[in-house]
């Protein structure tokens, strides 16, 4: 974790910041869409609360990087990684040749690639308490398919990690974003931003917001996140914040 990549997610931060204070142009009754070719419905809210969440999910590619990122065509032909190249070739040089290149790239995805810098910062930067939090603000449900009821489920880390990394790369690659469209409502009363309520000790409570169904032969996995962004956040700025106080910065 440098200094360098550290001030890139701290400007990434602000902009999500300044992003946040433009939520009303997105909300409106008047602007759920019906999109007659596929009998889907969107509202442009959905697309705002899943940049918010693809912001943040990214700023743990570039916190867990171990080296700085370059893509795979550039390594090829770089001569600064030529004796790295050379230590993959050699290892992989008596494998046919559709293997061989699928070797080398997967040799460059074990340093470069961005869900290991993805899944390195969870597992091996996240500080216990923080990796709590993250891990609690995912809900997942599980139902049985035909006549829909809630069965006992305890989803594991991985199951919630890899939706955490599902939704970072939906929005990137296919364009579709996977968030509620709730919060674009004024009638709804939904605010991802803001606790929903507050119990007797004062302890604020906040709504989950589902996000995301994922349909298995017999059964349904419903995923509902709990104070995202803001958790999202909060997590971030307190890791940077440990890094920068115990001067542990690579």
């Amino acid at each position: 974790m440098t200094p360098k990549r550290i001030e890139i997610v701290k400007d990434r931060l602000d902009f999500i910041t300044l992003l946040s204070k433009s939520k009303e142009i997105f909300r409106g009754d008047n602007l759920l869409k019906r999109h007659k070719h596929t009998d889907t419905h969107s509202h442009p809210y959905g697309h705002f609360s899943a940049l918010r969440y693809y912001l943040c999910l990214t700023c743990f590619d570039i916190l867990g990087q171990t080296e700085e990122y370059t893509d795979f065509y550039s390594w090829l032909n770089s001569s600064s990684h030529s004796k790295e190249r050379e230590v993959i070739f050699k290892k992989c040089e008596n494998l046919d040749f559709q293997v061989y290149i699928s070797s080398v790239y997967r040799e460059y995805n074990a340093i470069y690639g961005v869900s290991n810098s993805f899944y390195r910062f969870i597992h091996q930067i996240l500080s216990s308490e923080n990796q709590k939090k993250l891990f609690d603000s995912v809900d997942i449900k599980k139902q049985t398919k035909v006549e829909p009821k809630q069965v006992e489920y305890e989803p594991t880390i991985k199951k919630k990690v890899d939706f955490m990394y599902l939704v970072r790369n939906s929005f990137t690659h296919k364009g579709k974003p996977i968030s509620s469209i709730m919060g674009g409502f004024h009638f709804v009363g939904f605010n991802e931003d803001e606790p929903s309520s507050y119990d007797a000790n004062g302890t604020a409570m906040w709504s989950h917001a589902q996000v995301y169904t994922e349909h298995r032969q017999d059964f349904v996995y419903v995923y509902s996140v709990i104070k995202w962004p803001s958790i999202l956040i909060e997590i971030i700025e307190d890791t940077i914040k440990n890094a920068e106080t115990e001067k542990i910065l690579e």
